[in-house]
C-alpha cells in the first residue's frame, strides 16, 4: 500500500489551520500542535469541542481549495509507483477521495485501485484501522511495503528505494508530532538496512544506515528500548565493517548504543560501555573533544545510576573546569554539566546545595536560551524538585504550576514534557499534604499519556506508578496494593523483571501489602526482593538499603508513607523526550549522520 504521493508543505498546510483558527477566535499556535497525524475532523473536536465538527471542516475544506496549487507531486512519486508495477497498492488519506483522485490526476498520476479516505473509517491516523481496511480491500495481509519487498534486487532499485524512504521519514525523531510517520517508516528502514547490507556498495549501506539510527532514536522516543538495541547492536556492526571502529559515526553509534543499554534497565553495562567508548575516543578525537567531553558526562551519569552516588557528583564536579576553559561557561554542554553536577550534589544528600545550584544556574539558562526555551524549563523544573526535596514542598508545588503552565503554552498541552510536568505537580501537590489532589491528578493524568505515549510506555507505567501511590497515601492501602500488583507482571514484560523500575514497583507491592494489613507476606516479598536488589543495583544502593531497611524493621501500619531514592529520581531523569543535551549525541557527532 501506498499513502498519498503528493506533498504538503508545512507553510501551506499551517496558513490553512491559521486562517481557521483566526476565523474562530482561537489561538493558532494550539491548533497547529494538535493537527499532526490526526484527521482535520479530530483536530477540530480536540481544540474546538464547542463548534459543529462537519460544519467547521467544510469551511477548513473551503481554506483548502484557496491554496489552489500549493500541494505539488513529490518528485519520486511516478518513480515509486512504478515499482509498484504487479504489486496491489492503495491509499489512505485524511482526506476526501474527491480531493485526492484530482490531486493525483493533476500530477499525472495514476487513480489508486483502493482508496480509503477519513470517511470510511472511526479513527483516523495513527490508527492501524485505516491501513488495515485497505489491506482488506487489496486481500493482502498489511506487512512490509510492496515497494521495500521489490526493492531487495537489483540495487538501482534497493538504492531508489532509500532515497524515496530518506524523502518521507525526514522529520525529527524525538519529536512526538513526527511519531506516527517515523511508526510507518521504522520497519521499512530496518528491513532496507538489512538488504543493504548484503550487497557491497558501501555507499548504499551507509545511506541505510542514516535512516535506521534514526528510526532507532524513535524506538527509544517511544519507550522500545529493548527492540532498539538489537537494531543498535546490528548497526554497530555494520558500522565498523564498513567504516572502522575509529570512524566518528562507528564512534557516535557505540553512544546511543551505551545510552539506550542504561534505558533499558542496565545502568551497569551503560558505565562500561561509556568507560570503553571514553578511551576509544580519547584515542582517537583527543580528550578535549567536545563528543569526549559528552561521553564524559554520560560516565559520571551511569556511574551514578549504579548507585556510586559520590562518584559521580566527583566525576561531573572534575568534568565541569574542562568544559568551561574548552567550551566557554555558557556552552549549552557546559551548563548540561553543571545541571548534572548540582543533581549528584542533592542525590549524595546535600539537597540545599542541589537548590542553590539550580537557583545560580537558572538565571544563565534564562539569559543565554531565553525564560522559555525547553532546557530553561527543564532547569526551573528541577528547581522547583530540589526545592521540595529541601523541605518546601510548597513551594515546590508552586513553581511546578508555573512549569506546567509555561509548557502547555510552550510545547503544547500533550507534549510528554508537559505531561513530565504535570506528573511531577501532582506529586508535589501529595507532598505538600494533599494526597487526595495528587491521587485525582494522577487519575486525570494517566489516560492522558495512554493517547499520546501509549498504554506499555515507560512514562506511562510511571504514571500508574504513583496513581497507586497517592491512592494508598490516600487511605485505600488495598486498592493500592492491588493497583501494584496488577503493574509488576506489566513492568515485567515490558521493561524486564530486573528493570530497576520494575523492582521500585515490587517494592511499593511488598509496601502497601503490608499496610493492608498482611505483615507476613509483605516480610516474604521484601525478603525475595532483596538479593535481586543487591546482584542488580548494588549492595550498597539506597534503594537496596531500603529495601533491607524494610524487611530488618517492624512494619509501623500508622505510618505515613515516604518516597525511595528512586521515586525522587523517577520520573525526573526518565525524560524519554526531554532536552536535547540529554537525549542526543553532542553536536559534533550528529553532524556525520
Amino acid at each position: 500500500m501506498s499513502t498519498a504521493c503528493w506533498s504538503t508543505p508545512d507553510p501551506a498546510y499551517r496558513r490553512i489551520w491559521s486562517r481557521w483558527a483566526t476565523l474562530r477566535h482561537l489561538d493558532p499556535d494550539l491548533v497547529w500542535s494538535h493537527t499532526h497525524g490526526r484527521r482535520p475532523v479530530d483536530t477540530i473536536a480536540v481544540v474546538a469541542p464547542h463548534l459543529d465538527v462537519d460544519a467547521e471542516y467544510r469551511l477548513v475544506r473551503e481554506i483548502m481549495a484557496a491554496e489552489g496549487d500549493a500541494f505539488p507531486v513529490y518528485p519520486d512519486a511516478a518513480a515509486a509507483l512504478s515499482l509498484l508495477d504487479g504489486y496491489p497498492w492503495g491509499v489512505v488519506t485524511s482526506g476526501r477521495t474527491p480531493t485526492v483522485k484530482q490531486r493525483l490526476r493533476a500530477g499525472g498520476l495514476p487513480d489508486p485501485p483502493v482508496m480509503v479516505d477519513s470517511s470510511q473509517v472511526r479513527r483516523g491516523k495513527p490508527s492501524p484501522e485505516g491501513y488495515l481496511r485497505a489491506a482488506h480491500l487489496l486481500d493482502t495481509p498489511a506487512s512490509i511495503h510492496p515497494l521495500i519487498r521489490a526493492a531487495a534486487d537489483p540495487v538501482a532499485q534497493l538504492s531508489l528505494a532509500v532515497t524515496l524512504l530518506a524523502g518521507f521519514a525526514d522529520g525529527d525523531p524525538d519529536d512526538s508530532g513526527q511519531w506516527p510517520k517515523w511508526q510507518a517508516a521504522a520497519p521499512h528502514a530496518f528491513h532496507l538496512l538489512n538488504q543493504a547490507a548484503r550487497t557491497t556498495d558501501t555507499d548504499l549501506i551507509i545511506r541505510a544506515a542514516r535512516i535506521a539510527e534514526d528510526a532507532a532514536r524513535h524506538l527509544n522516543a517511544t519507550g522500545l528500548y529493548a527492540v532498539a538495541l538489537d537494531h543498535l547492536r546490528a548497526l554497530r556492526s555494520i558500522r565498523e565493517r564498513e567504516q572502522g571502529a575509529s570512524h566518528p559515526d562507528t564512534l557516535t553509534i557505540r553512544y546511543r548504543l551505551a545510552y539506550t543499554t542504561g534505558f533499558a534497565g542496565d545502568p551497569m553495562a551503560a558505565r562500561d560501555q561509556f568507560a570503553a567508548l571514553l578511551s576509544a575516543q580519547e584515542r582517537a578525537l583527543g580528550a578535549d573533544h567536545p563528543d569526549t567531553l559528552d561521553t564524559r558526562n554520560q560516565l559520571a551519569r551511569w556511574t551514578g545510576e549504579t548507585g556510586d552516588i559520590v562518584a559521580a557528583r566527583d566525576q561531573y564536579a572534575a568534568l565541569l573546569p574542562v568544559q568551561k576553559r574548552i567550551l566557554g561557561p555558557e556552552h549549552p554542554a557546559t551548563l548540561a554539566s553543571w545541571q548534572g553536577l548540582a543533581q549528584w550534589t542533592g542525590w549524595t544528600g546535600d539537597s540545599a546545595a542541589a537548590r542553590d545550584q539550580f537557583a545560580a544556574l537558572l538565571p544563565v539558562r534564562e539569559r543565554v536560551l531565553g525564560d522559555e526555551h525547553p532546557d530553561t524549563l527543564a532547569t526551573r523544573h528541577r528547581l522547583a524538585q530540589w526545592t521540595g526535596w529541601s523541605g518546601d514542598a510548597r513551594a515546590a508545588r508552586d513553581l511546578l504550576i508555573g512549569v506546567a503552565d509555561s509548557c502547555r503554552r510552550v510545547l503544547g498541552a500533550e507534549h510528554p514534557d508537559c505531561l513530565d510536568a504535570q506528573h511531577h505537580l501532582a506529586r508535589w501537590i501529595g507532598y505538600a499534604g494533599d494526597a487526595a489532589t495528587a491521587r485525582d491528578q494522577f487519575a486525570a493524568l494517566l489516560p492522558i499519556r495512554e493517547h499520546v505515549l501509549g498504554p506499555e510506555h515507560p512514562q506511562t507505567l510511571a504514571t500508574r506508578h504513583g496513581l497507586a501511590f497517592w491512592i494508598g497515601a490516600a487511605g485505600d492501602a488495598a486498592a493500592a496494593r492491588d493497583l501494584f500488583a496488577a503493574l509488576v507482571p506489566v513492568r515485567e514484560r515490558v521493561q524486564g523483571p530486573e528493570h530497576p523500575d520494575t523492582l521500585g514497583s515490587k517494592h511499593e507491592l511488598a509496601y502497601w501489602t503490608g499496610k493492608a494489613g498482611d505483615a507476613e507476606g509483605s516480610r516474604a516479598q521484601f525478603a525475595a526482593l532483596l538479593p535481586v536488589c543487591e546482584r542488580v543495583l548494588g549492595v550498597d544502593h539506597p534503594d537496596t538499603i531500603d529495601t533491607r531497611r524494610k524487611l530488618i524493621e517492624p512494619l509501623d501500619v500508622t505510618a505515613r508513607p515516604t518516597p525511595r531514592w528512586s521515586q525522587l529520581r523517577r520520573g525526573e531523569e526518565a525524560r524519554w523526550s526531554g532536552p536535547p543535551e540529554r537525549q542526543q549525541p553532542p553536536e559534533g557527532s550528529r553532524g556525520h549522520t
